[in-house]
């Protein structure tokens, strides 16, 4: 038995699941999905911007207007969706070995900045309105209109939030939040105008789209905590945990240490360094690193490539598996 030192980087190779055709695994069929999700939405956003910008304008009810630019900034975000999905489906190159995937966290992004300035936007002409409230009468079509977009809203909602987990998309995912949003928007924009015109409290219908603002503005706030997590490459630590699980049950693995995990958009890349035992055969240390790499591709949600440096264990690092229990 000879002293080893081995470093090397695997390569990802097909799982099972890859090899069944699970279409998160499959760029193209990613992003026809993603796309199809976009050109529904944007048909639908198309009409109830309309729809609701001319129903609140002429039936005098901010409320319904300030609903109306939310679906002008859904319909924007939907454009943003389907650019991102043509970058993210391109293969990995020279330039970018880790592929396309981040560019869906960058979408992310800017789906959460549409929201921060169209709830900005929309609060600061609400505020406006409870100073100086409409005196115009309050049309009944405008509770039409508004319980219309709920339910379509709500519908897109669950599509795109279904397609979303079924390909591992967070632009697609957040952009499906946007949806829920805009109907949660139309249900405040609905209790408005139903106590504007049973109540004639005019008050009623700025202060709705104040809380349209309002929600608007936190959803984006938390759709941009999530994707700066991304950017920055936060470790998610449930994966930490799994990593540290798997490595802890491997035989022949005498510790472990920089565990590293990134997202990389709807995929997940690991990096870590093991140590073996100084009489470890080289073959017998690549089996140690085969073993390590397929258990964790398979036992860790969307990791698709496993970088592993293996290194002969040195004394002040032989309690190293007592540091990542």
């Amino acid at each position: 038995m000879v002293d080893v030192t081995v470093k090397q980087n695997v390569e990802t190779k097909p799982t099972e699941v890859e090899k069944k055709g699970d279409i998160q695994f499959d760029p193209q069929a990613r992003a026809r999905a993603a796309n199809m999700t976009s050109y529904v939405a944007m048909v639908c956003n198309i009409l109830l911007t309309i729809a609701k910008y001319v129903a609140g304008y002429f039936g005098n009810s901010s409320a319904l207007i300030a609903d109306a630019w939310h679906s002008l900034s859904d319909l924007a975000t939907d454009v943003v969706v389907v650019v991102v999905s043509c970058f993210a489906k391109k293969p990995a190159d020279l330039d970018h070995p880790y592929g396309h995937g981040r560019v869906e966290v960058v979408g992310s992004v800017l789906v959460a900045l549409f929201l921060l300035i169209a709830g900005v936007s929309v609060g600061y002409d609400s505020a406006q309105k409870i100073q100086t409230p409409n005196e115009g009468k309050l049309e009944w079509y405008t509770s039409i209109a508004a319980l219309v977009s709920i339910l379509v809203n709500e519908g897109l909602y669950w599509y795109a939030y279904l397609v979303g987990k079924k390909i591992n998309s967070q632009v697609i995912i957040a952009n499906a939040w946007h949806h829920r949003t805009d109907a949660m928007s139309s249900v405040i924009a609905l209790g408005g105008t139903l106590v504007a015109l049973f109540f004639g409290w005019n008050y009623a219908d700025p202060i709705a789209g104040l809380f349209v603002a309002l929600m608007i503005v936190w959803i984006g706030l938390q759709i941009l905590y999530q994707s700066m997590c991304s950017l920055v490459d936060r470790i998610p630590m449930e994966i930490v945990d799994q990593l540290n699980q798997i490595l802890a049950d491997i035989p022949g693995v005498e510790g472990y240490s920089d565990v590293r995990a990134r997202e990389m958009g709807a995929f997940v890349v690991v990096d870590l360094k093991l140590y073996v035992h100084p009489g470890t055969h080289v073959e017998d240390a690549e089996e140690i690193q085969r073993v390590v790499e397929t258990k964790i591709r398979e036992e860790v949600k969307n990791v698709t490539e496993v970088m592993v440096r293996i290194t002969s264990v040195r004394d002040d690092v032989r309690e190293a598996r007592s540091d990542h229990p």
